[in-house]
């Protein structure tokens, strides 16, 4: 049987189909409300990723973001650092594949975005976020 806490690799992977889901449930919300019901439930289908992992590594993955958003400088188990690095590792794979818009700062649907899901702005020579 496969310990979850202990499986770094596995880990990473839950945590980056959880930024996964998060970028397209957000992408759901931000169009569902220019869709009838039917083309709602079919946005609703076709808006999940598929989970390759057992569902428990899902919660302690939830819980180590959680964790890495609170730590400043504590003792950690181990088991617990290292799912934190496995974390941080997904967030930086993610934020690669779906760097932020620089006009509003939302994750992009991918690194060769044209436009902006949100915005609706050209990526391409906007001025960044936050600027």
């Amino acid at each position: 049987m496969i310990c979850v806490a202990e499986d770094a690799e596995g880990l990473q992977i839950a945590a980056h189909e959880l930024l996964e889901e998060e970028l397209a449930k957000r992408r759901f919300d931000e169009l569902s409300p220019r869709l009838g019901p039917q083309q709602r439930v079919i946005a609703r289908k076709g808006l999940g990723t598929q989970r390759t992992l057992a569902a428990g590594y899902y919660p302690y993955a939830a819980f180590l973001f959680w964790l890495a958003g609170r730590v400043k400088r504590v003792t950690l188990k181990a088991g617990d650092a290292e799912g934190i690095e496995a974390v941080d590792a997904a967030r930086a794979e993610f934020h690669k594949a779906h760097p932020q818009c620089p006009n509003c700062g939302e994750a992009l649907e991918s690194a060769l975005s044209i436009s902006c899901w949100s915005c609706k702005k050209s990526v391409r020579g906007g001025s960044p976020a936050g600027r």
